[in-house]
C-alpha cells in the first residue's frame, strides 16, 4: 500500500469517530468538491439565461450524472467529447436554448481544464494560497505584543475560517502528533487530505477530537485499573 493511501485510510478511519458527523456538519464547506461545484455552478449561472433556481437545478443534476467532474472535464479529448454530447443532452432536454446550452458546456470545459493545469483540479489550493497570503499580512497588520506568535497565528488562522471559510490549518500540536505517530509530514497529510477533497480546517478539528477521545479511554483505562488494584487489596 502506498504511503498516501495508508494516510488517506487513517483520514477518513478520523471520520468514523463518534462526533465526527457532528465535526463536519459546522463547516460550511467540508467537502472541497461542493466548492469547486458552486464555482462551476455561479458560471453556469451567467452562460445560461434562466432563473437562478432553474440553473442550480440543472447543475445539481449534471453532477449527479458525473458531468460535472474537474478531472474527467481534462482527461483528454475523447472523454471531453462524450461528457460534452451528454452535458449537451442534458441542457437542452431541459429546455436551454442550443446556443446557451452551447455556451455553458464550453465553459464547463475551458474552467475545468484551467483548474486542471493551474490547481492539478483542487480549487482548495488556491484557496489556500489567498488564506495563508491573509493570514500572513494580518499577522504584520496588527503586530501582536501580547499572545505568542504560535498562539496569535492560530487565532487568526480560526478566524479566517470561521468568517471566510478558508482551507487553511491552525497549526496545532495535536495534527504535529498525528503526523508523527503515522509517519508522515505535514505536507503529505495536507496532499491526501485534498485527494480526499476533504476540507482541511475540517481535518484540524477531527485530529483535536481524535485526541480528546484517546485521552479520555486512557483515562478510563487507568480508572478501571485503579479499581481492579483496590478489589485486589480488599480481598
Amino acid at each position: 500500500m502506498k504511503k498516501h493511501d495508508d494516510v488517506q485510510h487513517q483520514i477518513v478511519k478520523l471520520l468514523t469517530l463518534p462526533g465526527a458527523r457532528e465535526i463536519v456538519q459546522s463547516h460550511r464547506w467540508a467537502h472541497e468538491g461542493d466548492r469547486c461545484h458552486e464555482l462551476l455552478t455561479s458560471l453556469l449561472l451567467r452562460a445560461i439565461q434562466l432563473p437562478e433556481r432553474q440553473v442550480r437545478f440543472l447543475a445539481a443534476r449534471l453532477r449527479f450524472l458525473g458531468l460535472m467532474e474537474v478531472s474527467e472535464w481534462a482527461s483528454g479529448e475523447d472523454e471531453a467529447r462524450t461528457l460534452r454530447k451528454r452535458a449537451l443532452s442534458v441542457l437542452e432536454e431541459a429546455g436551454v436554448k442550443a446556443d446557451d446550452a452551447a455556451r455553458a458546456v464550453t465553459v464547463l470545459q475551458e474552467t475545468s481544464e484551467a483548474i486542471q493545469k493551474a490547481f492539478d483540479g483542487k480549487m482548495q489550493r488556491f484557496l489556500r494560497t489567498v488564506g495563508d497570503k491573509a493570514l500572513t499580512d494580518l499577522l504584520s497588520a496588527l503586530s501582536l505584543k501580547t499572545l505568542p506568535k504560535a498562539e496569535a497565528r492560530a487565532a487568526l488562522a480560526f478566524w479566517l475560517q470561521n468568517v471566510a471559510a478558508l482551507p487553511i490549518s491552525l497549526g496545532r500540536e495535536s495534527t504535529d502528533r498525528f503526523c508523527r505517530d503515522h509517519g508522515v509530514n505535514r505536507e503529505t497529510l495536507l496532499q491526501s487530505t485534498d485527494e480526499l477533497d476533504l476540507n482541511v480546517a475540517v481535518l484540524d478539528d477531527l485530529i483535536h477530537h481524535y485526541e480528546r477521545l484517546s485521552a479520555q479511554s486512557v483515562t478510563c483505562s487507568l480508572g478501571a485499573q485503579d479499581d481492579s488494584q483496590n478489589l485486589e487489596r480488599a480481598k
